[in-house]
């Protein structure tokens, strides 16, 4: 009986280490585990010491329309060394295949979304090489479609420590006298394999006078650990941001490792409310009427200040960046719409009849919902969503509005094919 489960246990060793080896030599091949997606985060970008970036903007691409591949150069300095590199797409126009120096490392299921992955294991000192290449998913079926002035990619190259500021969070109240009562999170990853310790420190300030708030905390984590700092600001009546005055504060984040400056981030923000309450929206306790137009990318920002519109829907693959944070300085308010367009695919809602209904398609709504407001929720301009364009309802649609609420339970989240039902907020942008 010894004997015979000896050998079982012989065996069943033999078969864990093959299994094992299998694993290492299919890494060592260059076909490894794909890069996980990070999770969708704000804009932000980290500087050094001395303010300079630690960032590079893909610009020069050349396109094979072979295979439709997309292909640039870009440099890993000296400087980059032992901390951890991303790569960062503000939005695709397909899903898409990303390889590093002729490896495939990375893939995105759905175009429209931004994403960002962790290649540090991928790249080299000195000059890199990456391919996208656009491939055919059943998800491209339901993402909107929209001419772009530029086809090429839009993609950083961005370096962070080992510790890092993962995102910057931020919700608001309003007390009785006005002012506003601004509840920051700043998660802090470990990309490391051993435990690492820093010192984050924060200040929130109005020009270079007024400082609403300052600290820092030490923060140790263990092997691919996150954690958050958090901390309460008061913020002044006349601070607050509104159509009427775009006030900015600005959260300077400093990350020190060892005693050295790893990371410092600069970011502007607006503080404010936006509250639905009996199908009127308040924004910092003021009602405020909706009147939208939709944005398509060629209107004159400048026009849109004149006209008798006060703000704008826009679709996820539109909301750059640069548009949001103009929008930010200028007071106008916007609707972020997430990448999905239903409205040519049919009214069923039976077995393969329109997406909204499909089961199929539920991972891809609920992760186009949960990037559309975690990546722009820090701009104090988007004041709404849209869950999608459509003009049927389904179990897709429900879930994406109780996501969004979830993520953000007081700002109004529409569908404006929802004909009276629940996955809609009562309230008029038109």
């Amino acid at each position: 009986m010894q004997l015979q489960r000896y050998e079982i246990m012989k065996t069943l060793s033999i078969i864990v280490a093959a299994i094992l080896l299998c694993g290492t030599v299919y890494a060592e091949e260059g076909a490894a585990t794909l890069c996980h997606s990070e999770a969708p985060r704000s804009y932000f970008m980290p500087h050094n010491a001395k303010h300079e970036g630690y960032s590079a903007t893909l610009s020069e691409w050349k396109f094979s329309q072979t295979d439709k591949t997309y292909t640039s150069d870009f440099v890993i300095p000296v400087a980059w060394l032992n901390r951890q590199t991303l790569l960062r797409f503000q939005t695709t126009s397909t899903a898409i295949e990303v390889s590093i120096n002729g490896n495939i490392v990375a893939a995105s299921s759905m175009g429209g979304v931004p994403c960002e992955y962790n290649i540090t294991k991928f790249v080299k000192e000195g000059r890199n090489t990456i391919s996208i290449r656009n491939i055919e998913h059943q998800n491209d079926r339901i993402v909107t479609h929209i001419a772009r002035r530029s086809n090429n990619p839009q993609v950083e190259v961005i370096s962070q420590p080992t510790l890092r500021v993962r995102d910057i969070l931020c919700s608001t109240g309003v007390n009785d006298s006005g002012e506003g009562i601004a509840e920051f999170a700043i998660p802090v990853k470990c990309d490391a394999l051993n435990p690492k310790s820093a010192k984050i420190s924060y200040k929130l300030h109005l020009g270079d006078t007024l400082i609403m708030a300052r600290g820092a905390s030490d923060i140790t984590l263990d092997m691919m650990r996150e954690d958050t700092i958090r901390f309460v600001a008061r913020i002044p009546r006349n601070a607050m941001w509104s159509k009427h005055s775009p006030q900015m504060v600005t959260l300077e984040i400093e990350n020190r490792i060892d005693g050295r400056v790893v990371e410092h981030i600069v970011k502007p923000i607006g503080i404010r409310t936006a509250i639905i309450e009996l199908g009127e929206l308040y924004i910092n306790r003021i009602a405020t009427k909706m009147r939208l137009a939709d944005y398509n990318g060629t209107q004159s920002i400048d026009a849109l200040v004149k006209s008798p519109i006060n703000g704008i829907v826009v679709p996820l693959p539109l909301a750059t960046e640069a548009l949001l944070s103009e929008c930010d300085q200028r007071g106008i308010y916007v609707f972020v719409c997430t990448p999905i367009d239903t409205t040519k695919l049919g009214d069923s809602i039976a077995r393969g009849g329109n997406p909204t209904n499909d089961p199929t398609y539920r991972e891809a709504f609920a992760e186009a919902a949960r990037r559309t407001v975690l990546s722009t929720s820090l701009h104090p301009s988007v004041i709404g969503y849209v869950v999608a364009r459509g003009t049927t309802n389904g179990i897709n649609i429900y879930d994406s509005y109780l996501m969004m609420k979830g993520f953000q339970p007081t700002h109004p989240v529409v569908y404006e094919g929802a004909n009276g039902e629940w996955c809609s907020d009562k309230i008029t942008i038109r």
